[in-house]
């Protein structure tokens, strides 16, 4: 018995289903790349604030411990800590130095952090990343004379204490 071409079951897929398939795959594709490149850029702003704070606190406990004023001067696009408070412009290297990523502004004029051997700071200030970015969790640090803290700025532009809630 002779097989007719009508007898034969059609299997897989046709061309304008696998193009469905692969359209509606892109789109979601793009948009999840899209979304991705915006938490990566969120985590790296706030993994840069984390960072500073962790060097600035620990900056403040070299100071109590080694009973030794430390310097921290910081720039908009970088930071350097000192063991003591001579640095670069009395010839001495920090001991630490990062650049930063996105730049940064401070409430006060003045880049130096002084913390002093009880590790006080009368260099009272706060430092914000810039551009103020909604959707950051953390974007500033507020420095007191006995304390730092994480804080968020409140939607406005400027970067002072009244601005900032803290974390």
């Amino acid at each position: 018995m002779a097989v007719s071409g009508s007898d034969i079951p059609e299997g897989g897929y046709s061309l304008v289903e696998i193009l469905t398939v692969i359209a509606i795959s892109s789109i979601l594709l793009s948009i999840a790349t899209v979304h991705f490149n915006k938490y990566f850029k969120r985590y790296q702003s706030e993994a840069q604030t984390r960072v500073m704070y962790a060097d600035l606190l620990s900056a403040r406990a070299n100071a109590l411990y080694h009973r030794r004023e430390t310097r921290v001067k910081v720039y908009p696009t970088r930071f350097e800590v000192y063991s003591s408070l001579v640095d670069r412009d009395g010839g001495a290297a920090p001991v630490l130095s990062r650049q930063l990523q996105f730049p940064i502004v401070q409430s006060k004029s003045g880049n130096n952090v002084d913390f002093k051997s009880s590790g006080l700071t009368f260099n009272e200030r706060s430092i914000c990343q810039e551009p103020a970015d909604d959707t950051c969790v953390i974007d500033s640090i507020v420095i007191s004379t006995t304390r730092i803290s994480l804080g968020k700025r409140d939607g406005r532009e400027e970067c002072g204490y009244d601005s900032i809630t803290k974390k």
